[in-house]
């Protein structure tokens, strides 16, 4: 799997990806830092990647719209150990949910 972890999340976490051996980058990795929601969802969608994101904007344009998967992490501001920690704690439901074929995955 291809994770593009969102700017408001932490590059460690896509370290974290690459570690369980999936292809991940920051959006910070590709220029896209500041770049639009819709920038990155063309990106995204063009390269195959699942959009890991705290933001509810992108669940929100999934509903209406094809895309890109989306794990959404439901977790307000927090410091990178414990979103790594909550990450830990939902990554096999949640890459099941992924290889499943679920749009929008919450974790």
């Amino acid at each position: 799997m291809k994770f593009l972890v969102d700017q408001q999340l932490p590059p460690a976490l896509a370290d974290c990806f690459r570690r369980r051996g999936h292809q991940s980058e920051h959006v910070s990795d590709r220029g896209l830092g500041f770049a639009s929601d819709a920038v990155i969802w063309r990106y995204a969608l063009s390269e195959g990647f699942i959009v890991v994101t705290k933001d509810r904007d992108f669940p929100s344009r999934r509903t209406r719209s094809d895309g890109p998967q989306i794990l959404w992490l439901r977790i307000g501001n927090a410091a990178t150990i414990e979103v790594l920690a909550r990450m830990q704690g939902m990554w096999a439901q949640a890459l099941a949910w992924l290889e499943a074929g679920e749009p929008i995955v919450e974790a």
